[in-house]
């Protein structure tokens, strides 16, 4: 085992340990890691996965490049090691295996790059670009995590309230930049499911009762004040407005049956408590149900259409997507107090033909590209899944517009891709669990990308019929 002194380490910004049992190869490595990037130094060599871990046990380093290959440990055993004990390290498998059975089980354990031997120049050079990028952007993360954590419970909230306008609008940019802070920071904004009602002053009431519209602003603020007094009392809701001044309220929880229900008490008190504070009427959209909190445009754009019916059908009610008319209210078995509030269906948009837009055939041309795109995207979120991955930052990492990155995915995966994400992350949480019976729960839902162990332990009930502790082996 070969060591570099601290001191030839001070000005590179990146540190890298070799483990391969040919002394040649690591020699080889040795020299052209920095002359391809000099953001790399070298910090030691090892000849087995054993060694390899000795040495971390003394000193750190971002990055791991290991032979597969090896005697004692191999490369394979290695990155699991590495996945269990030191899971910020980055890992580069190189070998002279081409095999499917070796490039699956190197992403399995969230290998960044497989290189193949012998050794290409200018893929070494791409890979280490791309590990440097990756590498740069968690410092960042870290560094902003740091500058924020003396931020008052007030102001975490307003980071909170400014990431979900952000996702309702599907300003990606903004999503973006948020979002790995608010998952940095584990701001509690989502758990079990959710969805979104939407609240609106009805304009009709505010001209009879000749409110100059320059003042109408003021009443969307008190409307927007009085639901987020009713929502003091509830356990994780969100309040916020959209770009129109209308109120939205984001309700969720591991009780998902009793949400709409929650929905429709909460309307009924919005309205009620508004229409004694200043007479006005209040239309109400209900969006659909959601698993996760980057699909909250699909909510927020339901409910929106939704309570868009209001203006053929009349207002001062709640519309609700995908529920019928009758029976609302009565569902639950419970008695509403008040007088009931009407719901009207709002169906499915289709296309003139009767099929809905995933009916739609395939356009021609260009299907090798969009599939080589989603084949991409797919291994990338087999690797990283473990980061907060949005569309921006997909849209960022494949140059293409989120809206392309989404319908190519769904088209050619053939699910969209934050299901996708929350199934390769249950199966990871299946294995680490199976795996590593010492491992806590949180610690595994840390592992995975779940800052809130009670929306990670709702999902993966779901998902596999049993909590995490009833998934352990015995």
């Amino acid at each position: 085992m070969q060591v570099t002194c601290r001191e030839e380490l001070e000005n590179r910004m990146y540190t890298v340990l070799i483990v391969d049992d040919e002394a040649i190869q690591r020699e080889y490595l040795r020299l052209q890691i920095p002359a391809l990037d000099p953001r790399f130094a070298v910090a030691g060599e090892a000849a087995d996965g054993q060694e390899a871990l000795e040495f971390l046990e003394e000193r750190s380093v971002d990055l791991v490049m290991t032979d597969i290959k090896m005697p004692v440990m191999n490369g394979l055993e290695l990155c699991k090691e590495l996945q269990a004990r030191h899971p910020r390290i980055k890992v580069v498998i190189l070998s002279g295996y081409e095999e499917f059975e070796f490039v699956r089980d190197a992403l399995q354990y969230r290998a960044e790059q497989y290189l193949l031997k012998p050794l290409n120049r200018d893929a070494m050079r791409r890979t280490l670009r791309d590990v440097a990028g990756r590498l740069e952007r968690i410092r960042a993360d870290e560094a902003a995590q740091r500058g924020l954590q003396a931020l008052s419970q007030e102001g975490m909230k307003h980071i909170g309230r400014r990431l979900l306008q952000a996702l309702i609008a599907g300003a990606e940019a903004e999503v973006g930049s948020l979002f790995p802070l608010a998952y940095r920071m584990k701001i509690p904004l989502f758990e079990g499911e959710g969805l979104i009602l939407l609240l609106a002053i009805d304009d009709d009431s505010l001209r009879d009762k000749s409110i100059p519209r320059r003042d109408w602003s003021i009443f969307h603020y008190i409307l927007n004040q009085i639901a987020a007094e009713l929502c003091e009392r509830r356990e994780l809701v969100w309040t916020m407005f959209d770009d129109r001044e209308r109120t939205a309220v984001l309700l969720s929880g591991t009780e998902t049956d009793s949400l709409q229900e929650d929905a429709r008490a909460l309307y009924a008190a919005v309205r009620d408590n508004m229409r004694l504070a200043t007479g006005l009427a209040i239309t109400g959209g209900l969006g659909e149900q959601i698993e996760d909190v980057l699909q909250l445009e699909l909510s927020y754009r339901s409910a929106l259409a939704a309570s868009g019916r209001g203006i053929r059908c009349g207002g001062d009610r709640l519309y609700e997507a995908g529920e019928d008319a009758e029976g609302i209210g009565e569902a639950s078995g419970q008695q509403q107090s008040g007088p009931r509030i009407p719901v009207h269906r709002i169906t499915e948009d289709r296309t003139p033909d009767g099929r809905t837009s995933e009916e739609r055939p395939e356009r021609s041309g260009a299907e090798i590209g969009e599939r080589k795109l989603a084949e991409e995207i797919r291994r990338f979120i087999e690797v990283g899944y473990a980061e907060p991955i949005s569309l921006s930052l997909l849209s960022d990492k494949f140059h293409a517009s989120p809206q392309h990155i989404s319908t190519v995915f769904h088209k050619h995966i053939g699910t969209p891709y934050v299901k996708y994400m929350t199934r390769v992350r249950m199966d990871n949480a299946a294995r680490l669990l199976a795996g590593n019976p010492e491992m806590r729960v949180v610690e595994v839902a840390e592992r995975i990308g779940y800052a809130n162990v009670k929306h990670f332990t709702y999902v993966f009930k779901k998902h596999f019929g049993k909590t995490p502790g009833e998934y352990r082996p015995d």
